[in-house]
């Protein structure tokens, strides 16, 4: 019967520290670093002291082929033979360039959020506004928005259109920051919004931030943020059977 007593304490101990530290884990702070250019999109997770680029998708990546040199023919002098063919070896990529492979399901996504990026930016705001209102009225945590970095342009197809958007945009976004505010902690380095009348500033374009909150507050908004029907990936139609 001894023997049995302290197997059992010797059980609730070990039970006990596991509780503690599965407590301590979901209040630890997990964050997300995010970071936008017009050619690359990059998600790394925090936690803690540990960080690590869970997805890196180059977006629009230069084809690279041959090189053939043409020579130019005029009606006095003989056309000149053909140069030899120069074959271009592609650097082979860095660690930095590795592209990083996630499931289906979280790629459709994250490649949902960048189409809205892009070509609705105002609806992809609407959604994060709406999360952020969540936040606000059920969370007794707070999350925290560090080292923001915008730099954004306006351009549509004239310059009437480009002011009219940018003035909309404008209000928009001092109200998202308004609201941001209220509901986490935000330190920014750069929020910056201008019109683009020629589109030639578009590759200046960027995004970066560092969300972090406890650990379980994260997975919460995580898993609101994975049922969003937003941002459900857009299947193909499938061809008409004729």
């Amino acid at each position: 019967m001894p023997v049995l007593l302290a197997v059992l304490k010797i059980l609730a101990v070990l039970l006990v520290i596991l509780v503690v530290l599965a407590v301590v884990a979901l209040l630890l702070p997990l964050g997300f670093a995010l970071e936008y250019r017009p050619d690359r999109f990059r998600v790394s997770a925090v936690y803690g002291p540990f960080r690590r680029t869970v997805w890196s998708h180059r977006m629009h990546r230069p084809k690279q082929g041959k090189i053939v040199d043409v020579p130019k023919e005029t009606a006095t002098e003989a056309p000149a033979p053909p140069a030899a063919k120069e074959e271009v070896v592609p650097p082979e990529p860095s660690q930095e360039e590795e592209e990083e492979e996630l499931p289906s399901g979280a790629m459709g996504r994250l490649e949902r959020m960048i189409l809205l990026l892009e070509d609705n930016p105002k609806a992809l705001a609407d959604c994060v506004l709406g999360h952020m209102r969540w936040l606000h009225r059920h969370s007794i945590f707070k999350m925290s928005i560090r080292h923001a970095d915008v730099f954004w342009t306006v351009t549509c197809g004239d310059a009437a259109k480009t002011a009219i958007a940018y003035g909309a945009e404008m209000a928009a976004l001092n109200t998202a920051i308004a609201l941001v505010q209220q509901t986490v902690r935000l330190q920014s380095d750069r929020l910056w919004l201008e019109p683009d009348f020629t589109g030639n500033r578009r590759a200046e374009r960027k995004i970066a931030c560092t969300v972090s909150a406890s650990a379980i507050l994260m997975l919460h908004l995580l898993y609101r943020v994975w049922k969003d029907p937003l941002l459900q990936p857009q299947t193909q139609p499938e061809p008409q059977k004729i």
